[in-house]
């Protein structure tokens, strides 16, 4: 269905779900901007609930077989697939330059038990408010193999659109379970024979040192203040990275990656 109008009424509900992150949230909806995510998104077998595209700027990029491709969508589902003026498209960017195409798809809740599939090690994250820092953890998890990632309820969303760009398309790929209680669900996993081991300032164990071959959780906390008390009180191993000179600490992302890489690398 072609679509010439931001008055067009589905149009007007979609920008006030992308401008009101409540309104995306109680509509249940997320969304993915750009080529390259659009093309992640039908790799991963998501399910989505509408596309929105523009046939100019995607012949400007030479996308000839992405056109054809929607075109097919549309002509088969013209309910939910809306051929765009790239003026309307770019009023659903947060991104310089036409991106060319957008998904909306539907929010997808994950359980525990997707996440520890395989004993695999696992990341929890203890209050993350800086979105791109957990896409930018979402992006590590899928390449270093990691089962999954737990977080808390105060952690901001996974479907946070600068979360979403931030992953790069791991959000697709990665299983994310949101625990109500992070203290509760770590006691559980501990009981399942899994290392519980969190990042600290000062006094924990130097990462380069650590090891072990029993599946490991690893927490990071707030960008500010840290892992909370109530957490560090149930860690098996509390963790620091050695710096130098005048630096207090890293960022939380660059943090997770020397730590992971760390015992990575180790296990070969």
């Amino acid at each position: 269905m072609e679509i010439k109008s931001l008055q067009n009424e589905k149009i007007k509900l979609l920008k006030k779900a992308f401008d009101k992150k409540r309104t995306a949230k109680e509509l249940n909806i997320f969304f993915i901007e750009g080529l390259k995510l659009f093309k992640d998104f039908f790799t991963s077998g998501n399910e989505y609930k509408y596309i929105l595209y523009s046939p100019s700027v995607l012949f400007s990029k030479d996308e000839i077989e992405t056109i054809d491709m929607l075109e097919n969508l549309e002509e088969d589902d013209n309910e939910s697939v809306f051929r765009v003026p790239k003026s309307i498209l770019n009023k659903f960017s947060t991104i310089s330059g036409d991106q060319g195409v957008l998904v909306i798809a539907e929010r997808f809740y994950l359980s525990l038990s997707d996440v520890i599939t395989d004993k695999k090690d696992v990341i929890a994250l203890a209050g993350i408010q800086d979105p791109g820092n957990f896409g930018t953890i979402l992006r590590l998890a899928e390449g270093l193999g990691i089962g999954g990632i737990i977080v808390s309820s105060d952690t901001v969303s996974e479907f946070n659109e600068k979360t979403v760009r931030a992953s790069m398309g791991s959000i697709l790929n990665v299983p994310v379970y949101r625990s109500e209680n992070l203290v509760t669900t770590l006691t559980d996993l501990k009981k399942q024979g899994y290392i519980i081991a969190g990042t600290v300032l000062n006094d924990g164990e130097n990462i380069t040192e650590f090891t072990t071959d029993k599946p490991t959780v690893y927490i990071f906390g707030n960008e500010g203040s840290g892992i909370p008390d109530k957490i560090i009180d149930i860690v098996d191993k509390k963790l620091t990275i050695p710096l130098k000179g005048s630096v207090e600490s890293f960022n939380v992302a660059i943090s997770a990656a020397l730590t992971l890489c760390q015992n990575n690398l180790k296990r070969g």
